[in-house]
């Protein structure tokens, strides 16, 4: 049987593909278990774990499915990397197989799925997010799990198929709040195209109740604390415009995804509004309209990840199409996506010295931006036994009656993190004004003796009569800001810890703006 103009996947061919796809999913699920230990912990993965103990129906800087998987891998696992990562890991080749079948549900055969499945595995942006539990690996995994059920339900008219659209899309709205601009601009997508007429039926509005019964609690729990998300992605926005601008946005689609794979997607658009590309064309305008929004907005270049699936998916069939009977250019391309995307593997997954790294960035990139733009996620993954052992050291330095009251106040939250998360010692518990530790308040400490780090020196002296340096948190690995800090013992408080706690609330990534007094 033929469907769309390609040999259905049965007999020899139909074996091929499945080892291709088998294969490649299988090669990156074993990349990354064989890399689950090799550097630490990464600061957001500790944050994780802290709002993961603090289960809530929100959180300042993010939406809050991530957290309840942190949780639930600590209650399995206990408090160890594997255990923490390996839902990533399953998102990410959850990915690559939801990709495969994008293919095939288009009539893409063996030589679109290797084209599509290679691009998917060599994007450094996509190495690095299965490397670590992170936000947008879930993001991606149920965008693309969302933009398969729709290509079904366009296909074959499966009303049903869309109740299935809106529980994966709620719960994408429960993973990262930019999953509504993909859902906005699949809607464009349909609006434009001659897919319309599927929205005259029940079943997609129904489909988009049931994304917002789900979302409906994140957004009573936004409500109740003030919008602090809304603040933060305010924020977020102004300082990526400051520091990246609009044309590393577009520089990032290349560096982010693999430079060989631009042929790929472009292809894909293409193919799009092409006589045989009709079920392909929502998603190409999905993709269109995100990055004009992202553009305009000011977002990292990694935002657009959930976009890519389905327009790689779209170019391995319309390259396999156009390259038939050019087999020379075909393994051209594939080697080319394959040769370099080592190389790329090389420097964007924890297999080499991160010195190394950061020196093969500097003379590739650094013309560009600067290394640590690049690698900061991997040294966000170093440096952390340095903050506590230091910690623990000051306070085993206290006098008894004060050990027992001290608090310990950091600078971020990934500071905090790390601290309540990698001592030894329950006790004391590391508090912050950085994000949604905010919002779990000074804790229980009697503010009368406070160590301190990561916070302007000027605060601290206009709040304690008595500021002290007793040690300095070195970690050459660690990212700029999380090393060569000092480490302050404050006593004498001019303000109850309760009082100025207002003045350290920050929600978002700049430093700490000190209010008048």
């Amino acid at each position: 049987m033929r469907r769309a103009g390609v040999t259905s996947g049965d007999g020899a061919n139909g074996g091929r593909t499945l080892a291709v796809v088998l294969g490649l999913v299988g090669a990156k699920a074993v990349l990354h278990l064989a890399l689950a230990h090799r550097y630490g912990f990464h600061g957001d993965e500790l944050y994780f774990l802290e709002c993961g103990r603090h289960l809530a129906l929100g959180y300042v800087d993010h939406a809050p499915l991530v957290p309840w998987i942190a949780r639930a891998s600590e209650a399995i696992g206990g408090t160890s990397l594997l255990a923490l990562r390996l839902p990533a890991i399953f998102a990410a080749t959850g990915t690559m197989a939801l990709t495969a079948l994008l293919v095939r549900e288009w009539g893409g055969g063996v030589r679109a799925q290797l084209v599509a499945l290679l691009s998917c595995l060599f994007a450094p942006a996509y190495l690095r997010m299965g490397a670590m539990l992170n936000i947008p690996v879930v993001e991606v995994f149920l965008c693309t799990a969302a933009a398969y059920l729709v290509a079904r339900a366009l296909r074959r008219d499966g009303q049903r198929t869309w109740w299935l659209v809106g529980l994966v899309a709620g719960i994408g709205l429960l993973t990262k709040h930019t999953t509504l601009l993909w859902g906005a601009s699949l809607a464009v997508g349909l609006l434009v195209t001659e897919h319309r007429r599927a929205l005259a039926r029940p079943a997609p509005w129904v489909g988009l109740v049931v994304a917002a019964l789900l979302f409906l609690p994140n957004v009573v729990w936004q409500a109740q604390n003030g919008a602090p998300t809304l603040e933060f992605s305010a924020g977020l926005r102004r300082d990526v415009l400051h520091e990246q601008g609009r044309a590393l946005f577009v520089l990032g689609q290349v560096l982010y995804f693999h430079p060989f794979v631009v042929p790929v997607w472009i292809a894909g658009i293409w193919f799009a509004f092409t006589e045989h590309g009709r079920a392909v064309r929502p998603f190409a305008v999905l993709f269109l309209v995100m990055a004009a929004v992202l553009l305009v907005l000011g977002g990292k270049p990694y935002y657009l990840a959930s976009a890519y699936p389905a327009v790689l998916a779209a170019g391995g069939v319309a390259l396999e199409r156009r390259l038939s009977q050019r087999v020379w250019l075909w393994r051209a391309l594939v080697g080319s996506i394959a040769l370099t995307g080592v190389g790329l593997a090389a420097l964007t997954l924890p297999l080499l010295p991160l010195r190394t790294v950061d020196a093969a960035m500097d003379r590739l990139f650094g013309w560009v931006v600067p290394p640590m733009a690049l690698t900061h996620d991997m040294h966000g993954e170093l440096g952390w036994d340095a903050h506590v052992e230091t910690v623990e050291r000051v306070v085993a330095s206290l006098p008894p009656d004060e050990r027992d009251g001290v608090t310990i106040l950091t600078g971020s939250y990934s500071q905090a993190a790390a601290l309540n998360v990698l001592r030894t010692r329950a006790t004391p518990r590391a508090v912050s004004g950085h994000m949604t530790y905010h919002l779990w308040g000074p804790g229980t400490g009697r503010g009368s003796v406070v160590i301190a780090y990561g916070l302007p020196l000027r605060l601290l002296e206009r709040s304690y009569g008595v500021v002290e340096e007793r040690a300095r948190i070195v970690a050459p690995d660690a990212r700029p800001w999380d090393t060569d800090l000092p480490v302050y013992v404050c006593r004498e408080p001019r303000v109850d810890l309760r009082r100025l706690w207002p003045e350290l609330r920050r929600f978002h990534h700049g430093e700490l703006i000190l209010r008048p007094r």
